[in-house]
Parts: structure tokens; C-alpha cells; sequence
């Protein structure tokens, strides 16, 4: 078993539990929905 730390791997790092990367998705498809969104209401 390996004694690495991975809680501060710089090249992933780890926001409210969560990697940035998956962060990253969520807020970019939190945003294409809300474009969508306002283009169909308008």
C-alpha cells in the first residue's frame, strides 16, 4: 500500500469534497442551461 497524500496534490485539487475538474462541468452546464433558458424566454 502506498503512504502518498493525495489530499494535497497540486495537479488535483479538491474543493467542498469535490476534484475542481467536476466543479468545473457542473458550473459550465449550470450556464449553458441558464443561456438556453433565456434565449427560449425572450
Amino acid at each position: 500500500m502506498s503512504s502518498e497524500n493525495h489530499d494535497h496534490d497540486p495537479s488535483n485539487p479538491h474543493y467542498f469534497g469535490l476534484p475542481l475538474g467536476v466543479i468545473l462541468a457542473t458550473l459550465v452546464a449550470i450556464a449553458a442551461v441558464g443561456i438556453t433558458l433565456l434565449k427560449f424566454l425572450e
